[in-house]
C-alpha cells in the first residue's frame, strides 16, 4: 500500500494479491496494514464516476515515464528475468552495435 501525501496528486493506492487499484482524490487516513481500503470500502466513493481530465492527464504522465497505465487499475506481475528487460517489447532482444 502506498499513498502519496507529497504529491500535488492525492492518490492512494490499494490492493491484494496482484491487483491494484488507485483511488484519485483521496485525501483520508493512511494505510496502516495489508488490509486497507479507502472511503472504509464504500462501494459509491470506490466506484464513483471517473474526471475523465484528471485520468487522461495521468495517463500521459505515466506515458512519459515509459508506463501504459489505461485506467485505474492494474495487474502486477514478478516473472521476468534479467533477459526480459533487455527486450525490445516485441519479444526480440536488440541488436548490440558493434
Amino acid at each position: 500500500m502506498r499513498c502519496s501525501p507529497s504529491a500535488s496528486l492525492p492518490l492512494c493506492a490499494f490492493g491484494d494479491f496482484s491487483l491494484v487499484h488507485l483511488a484519485f482524490g483521496y485525501e483520508g487516513p493512511r494505510p496502516t496494514g495489508d488490509d486497507f481500503i479507502p472511503y472504509d470500502g464504500s462501494v459509491a466513493k470506490l466506484d464513483a464516476p471517473k474526471d475523465s481530465g484528471k485520468l487522461h492527464a495521468f495517463r500521459q504522465a505515466m506515458l512519459l515515464n515509459g508506463v501504459d497505465l489505461p485506467g485505474k487499475g492494474m495487474f502486477l506481475t514478478c516473472e521476468h528475468t534479467d533477459a526480459d528487460h533487455r527486450r525490445d517489447g516485441r519479444g526480440r532482444f536488440p541488436r548490440r552495435s558493434s
